[in-house]
């Protein structure tokens, strides 16, 4: 395999975990279970809306993953740690995931898991070309359960863009399929 999450998908299959510590993701009012019930710790964070770091070590201790409120069935992931926190300021009880820019295993296997629990994921990220094809990227992954929020050309006008890309950075954008980041590419 070339790509990251390959080389860690394979290495898996033989019991190796390479970056297990740094390989992380942040969520907050999401629940977990192991095959013994509710895992208190992820029960005792999300009780008092507290934000978790989650390295891929205890990520693969949980086998279910799902918003607090169990009638709920969306969860908000945002690329950005600044974005985040805004929004568990002004949403305290949102069930929400922080990628941190490029998608690490551990966000796809959360991810993974919501989606297993019945999920919809409302994704936002940069309206820029990498973040465009990170979106791409999971709306491939997951292309029934996947809602780009604030990821449209009213969204990108307001974001008033002062910075002109690079051709090389441009070029990116070609590879793009899903029709609506297509058009927003445009």
């Amino acid at each position: 395999p070339s790509d990251s999450e390959s080389i860690n998908v394979l290495l898996k299959q033989y019991g190796l975990l390479r970056d297990d510590i740094t390989n992380d993701v942040t969520c907050i009012n999401i629940v977990a279970e192991t095959s013994e019930g509710p895992h208190p710790v992820w029960e005792a964070a999300a009780k008092t809306c507290s934000v978790m770091n989650v390295p891929l070590r205890e990520l693969l201790k949980v086998s279910k993953a799902f918003p607090k409120q169990s009638n709920l069935k969306q969860v908000w992931i945002v690329e950005n740690s600044g974005v985040f926190s805004s929004l568990a300021d002004a949403v305290p009880d949102a069930p929400m995931v922080c990628t941190h820019g490029q998608f690490k295993l551990a966000a796809l296997k959360l991810m993974d898991m919501l989606v297993d629990s019945g999920c919809s994921l409302n994704y936002a990220g940069d309206i820029d070309p990498e973040g465009l094809l990170m979106a791409e990227r999971l709306w491939q992954r997951y292309p029934h359960k996947l809602n780009m929020w604030h990821m449209d050309l009213h969204a990108y006008h307001r974001s008033n863009p002062q910075v002109l890309l690079p051709p090389e950075r441009l070029a990116k954008l070609d590879s793009l399929v899903e029709p609506g980041l297509k058009s927003l590419a445009q």
